[in-house]
């Protein structure tokens, strides 16, 4: 079952401005008269229509976003154990909360090498490869890693 964000083709974040526009958009897509009483247009017209009451209305798309919370959080775990962690989920992890990584990969010499750093930015090159900036606890310096050439990744504690 589609949530009333999806009916109105609108992200959970969208002030009442978009959600209303939103909502102009489709009615004149789905609108009955326009399609003359089909019965699909009419129950695609009053889906969005109950999807626009509701968010339309602050108390009333507080609670229902209250009451979707318990869903998106089932999705998420759901989510999570079918696709453990990316290399940029977790660098992106250690970036917002300060943590240290263990990282392995091969240097520009061929070298398989493990070292321990403290990413403070990712950044994605010219190219579109992922790039960390990190500081390098070893050597004491700050480095860029090419995050595709890292094998393992694992945050410390």
């Amino acid at each position: 079952m589609a949530t009333h964000y999806e009916t109105l083709r609108v992200p959970p974040t969208a002030s009442r401005r978009e959600i209303r526009s939103a909502y102009r958009q489709l009615m004149k897509g789905y609108h009955p008269d326009v399609h003359r009483g089909d019965p699909s247009y009419v129950r695609k017209a009053q889906e969005v229509n109950a999807a626009y009451d509701i968010l339309k209305d602050p108390a009333r798309r507080r609670k229902y976003d209250s009451s979707l919370a318990p869903r998106r959080f089932r999705e998420e775990q759901r989510h999570s154990a079918a696709n453990p962690a990316t290399k940029e989920d977790i660098l992106e992890k250690a970036v917002v909360e300060g943590r240290r990584v263990a990282v392995s990969y091969v240097n520009l010499s061929g070298i398989r090498t493990r070292r321990t750093i403290r990413p403070f930015v990712l950044f994605r090159g010219r190219q579109g490869e992922l790039y960390v900036r990190a500081f390098c606890e070893l050597r004491e310096e700050e480095r860029t890693f090419r995050v595709s050439r890292m094998s393992e990744i694992s945050l410390k504690e």
